[in-house]
C-alpha cells in the first residue's frame, strides 16, 4: 500500500494539541468551581484558580514531561490537617516542622525522626475510618538518613490485622512490602515522591483510634525497623474515599477538609459547528487515565470523549471499560451501532480513533493500532456539544487523567488510516 494512503488527504477541522500548546483552545468552556494542583513544567506543584485549566506533567528518569489536559472528578480530603506538623507528637520520635523544601518550593517539609531503637516511629492522624468503605491515603515523602518509610493502619477486631506498606524513596522509587492494601509510588523533583496506599476496611470491624500513621524504617520489609537518628520528610497528607488518589487538597488552616471540584471542559453552539460534520467524521484522541485498569466498572469508566446531545440516547464517543478494554459508541435515539469494545490490555495510556457514517461498515475504530471493529450504522445522531473527559450525561465516569491531543477530521476515515494514526 502506498505510504500516502495510511494518511488523510483532508486536514483535520479541529487539531488540540494539549501536551506542546499547554493552552486551551478559546473555543473550549473550562469550569471547575475550586482551586486544583498539579505539576508545573518545572516539576513542582502549582495551584490553580478556580476555572482555571491545568496542564499536567510527570516527572521521569530525572526529566519533566507535558502530559496534557488534566480531568479530574470532585473528591475531598478527609483530613482536617494537610499540614503534617499540625498533627500530634510522634510515637518514638520527633517533629520538625519547616524543616526544608517541599514538593511546591515552600519551606513546609516535616522531619520524623527516630528516638527509640525498632520502637515504630510513626505520626498519627485519627482521619474517617467508616469500615465497609474504600479509602487512599497519599503523602509526599523524601528519604532523610534512611531510604525507607511507611505507611499504616490497624484493625482492631477479632480477626485483626495490619494494613501497611513501605517505600523505598530512592531512584524512580519502589513499594517493597505490601499487607492488606495496594500501593503505588511517583517520582517528583528534588527527590520527592509521592507514595499511595489504597485499602478497603472490613465490614463491622474497628480501627485505632489513633487512625492513619506515616513512619520511618530502614527495612525494605519489616513495618517495625528503625534506628536512634532514622528520620524522613513528609508533606501534603490527604486521603479520599476512593480507589485510587487525585492531586493534592490541601486542608484550609481552620480545620476543614479540603476539597475540589470537578473539571469540565466542553465546545457549543458555534465553536461545535464550526468544526463538526453530522453526515460523517473521525475522532482521535491520545489520552492517558490514572485509573487502575481493575476498576473500569461500573461508575468508574474513565471517559475520553463524547460528541453528544446532552443524553445518552444520542451519543458518538470512547471510554475505557471493564476487562481492560475501550469501548467506542454510536448511539442514534437510543440504538446503539457500536463498535462495542477493543483489547487494550493492562495499560493506561491509548490512542483511540472513532469513524461514524451511515451504511454497512460506516462505523469504524481502532485502538493502538488494532485490527480495526466495524459497524452498520442505519442513523447517526444528532448532536450539539463535545464534552472532554466526562461521559455524555452527568459528573461521573470521569478521565481522571490527561488529555493529549485531540482531533477530528470531517470525513470517515479509511480502515488501513484509523489503524495506522493509533500505532
Amino acid at each position: 500500500m502506498a505510504i500516502s494512503n495510511l494518511y488523510p488527504a483532508e486536514g483535520p477541522t479541529l487539531n488540540l494539541n494539549f501536551t506542546n500548546s499547554r493552552t486551551l483552545d478559546r473555543r473550549i468552556t473550562f469550569e471547575r468551581t475550586t482551586t486544583g494542583t498539579y505539576m508545573g513544567r518545572d516539576g513542582l506543584i502549582k495551584t490553580a484558580a478556580a476555572d482555571e485549566p491545568r496542564f499536567d506533567h510527570r516527572y521521569q528518569n530525572g526529566q519533566v514531561e507535558s502530559l496534557g489536559l488534566l480531568i479530574e472528578e470532585t473528591s475531598t480530603n478527609k483530613f482536617t490537617q494537610s499540614i503534617i506538623s499540625n498533627w500530634g507528637n510522634p510515637a518514638n520520635g520527633t517533629k520538625t516542622a519547616n524543616a526544608g523544601l517541599s514538593p511546591d518550593n515552600t519551606s513546609t517539609a516535616t522531619l520524623i525522626e527516630a528516638t527509640s531503637l525498632n520502637g515504630q516511629t510513626r505520626i498519627e492522624n485519627g482521619g474517617e475510618t467508616t469500615p465497609g468503605r474504600t479509602y487512599t491515603l497519599s503523602c509526599f515523602c523524601k528519604a532523610g538518613t534512611t531510604d525507607y518509610c511507611t505507611f499504616g493502619l490497624y484493625e482492631l477486631t477479632d480477626g485483626a490485622k495490619n494494613f501497611q506498606a513501605i517505600f523505598y524513596l530512592t531512584g524512580e522509587g519502589t513499594v517493597t512490602s505490601e499487607s492488606n492494601c495496594t500501593a503505588t509510588i511517583s517520582a517528583y523533583t528534588n527527590g520527592w515522591y509521592r507514595c499511595t496506599m489504597t485499602i478497603t476496611l472490613t465490614a463491622g470491624a474497628s480501627y485505632s483510634g489513633s487512625g492513619w500513621k506515616l513512619g520511618v524504617c530502614n527495612s525494605p520489609t519489616a513495618y517495625y525497623n528503625a534506628d536512634i537518628g532514622d528520620n524522613v520528610y513528609f508533606w501534603g497528607a490527604q486521603l479520599e474515599s476512593k480507589a485510587f488518589a487525585t492531586s493534592y487538597m490541601p486542608s484550609p488552616l481552620d480545620g476543614q477538609q479540603g476539597s475540589r471540584g470537578a473539571d469540565n471542559a466542553y465546545m457549543t453552539d458555534d465553536n461545535f459547528s464550526d468544526w463538526y460534520n453530522q453526515s460523517e467524521g473521525t475522532f482521535y484522541a491520545n489520552s492517558t487515565t490514572n485509573v487502575s485498569p481493575n476498576l473500569f466498572s461500573g461508575s468508574i469508566q474513565p471517559a475520553i470523549l463524547y460528541a453528544t446531545d446532552g443524553t445518552s440516547n444520542n451519543r458518538i464517543g470512547m471510554f475505557y471499560g471493564p476487562v481492560n478494554s475501550i469501548y467506542t459508541r454510536i448511539v442514534s435515539n437510543g440504538v446503539q451501532y457500536g463498535p462495542s469494545e477493543s483489547i487494550i490490555g493492562s495499560i493506561n495510556t491509548t490512542k483511540s480513533i472513532i469513524s461514524y457514517k451511515t451504511g454497512t461498515n460506516g462505523g469504524g475504530a481502532s485502538i493502538n493500532g488494532s485490527v480495526v471493529k466495524l459497524s452498520t450504522p442505519n442513523l447517526l445522531p444528532a448532536v450539539n456539544k463535545l464534552v472532554i473527559g466526562i461521559q455524555a450525561t452527568s459528573n461521573f465516569g470521569v478521565l481522571n487523567g490527561t488529555m493529549s491531543q485531540l482531533t477530528y477530521y470531517p470525513t470517515r476515515l479509511t480502515n488501513a488510516q484509523l489503524q495506522n494514526l493509533t500505532k
